[in-house]
């Protein structure tokens, strides 16, 4: 309307004229609108935080969730991603010592003790599984049993599958249910299905008569 950008603007004190350019529109119109060019600035500056806010609900939306729904979904995931990494921790140690304890088996001495047949005393160093009605005597058997306890009642299962929101139908079909909630699909579903068997008992009616 007032076609600034073809205007000549001078300074006050001095006189000196200066074409029109972006910064000197935009001074003119602040010192001549002063109330509105405050309301513009506030809004611009409310828009800047409310647009992040607008994008995370858009989000959460899309996803089937509510506010306080994500915050739960948030810390089931994170509970999850740590019971699984603790579970391959504890594989990967296992698998460790397993490895290690069979490099180890063929180097274990165990003490045999057996009488012969004057009841004399004969001890002799050999593996447990191929001698018959002997007694095996190991220093560590105690700690060995001791361990085995310790390790059942440690036991890390695998947390299963990750968990899912069922409420999530998808994108598409998350927003349709916003704009279009599944109480009223409901009610306009029982209304035609009231208006089919009434017409269907209606021409019954008809036809017997």
């Amino acid at each position: 309307k007032y076609n600034l950008y073809g205007r000549t603007f001078f300074h006050r004190v001095t006189g000196e004229e200066f074409p029109a350019t972006t910064k000197i529109v935009l001074q003119y119109l602040f010192h001549k609108y002063q109330l509105q060019s405050c309301v513009f600035l506030l809004l611009g500056i409310a828009s800047l935080t409310l647009l992040p806010f607008l994008l995370w609900h858009c989000y959460i939306a899309s996803c089937g969730t509510t506010t306080n729904e994500s915050v739960k979904w948030k810390q089931v995931h994170k509970w999850y991603n740590i019971e699984l990494q603790r579970y391959h921790e504890n594989e990967y140690n296992n698998t460790k010592e397993d490895n290690s304890s069979n490099k180890n088996d063929g180097d274990d001495d165990y003490v045999m003790i057996t009488k012969d047949n004057n009841d004399n005393t004969i001890t002799a160093k050999d593996t447990a599984e191929t001698m018959t009605n002997t007694t095996l005597v190991r220093d560590d058997a105690m700690e060995e049993e001791n361990d085995d306890n310790d390790v059942t009642s440690k036991t890390i299962f695998h947390p299963g599958p990750k968990p899912k929101n069922i409420y999530n139908y998808g994108f598409i079909q998350n927003w349709k249910d916003i704009f279009y909630p599944r109480s009223i699909q409901k009610e306009k579903t029982l209304q035609q299905t009231k208006r089919e068997s009434s017409s269907y008992n209606n021409n019954n009616k008809t036809k017997s008569s």
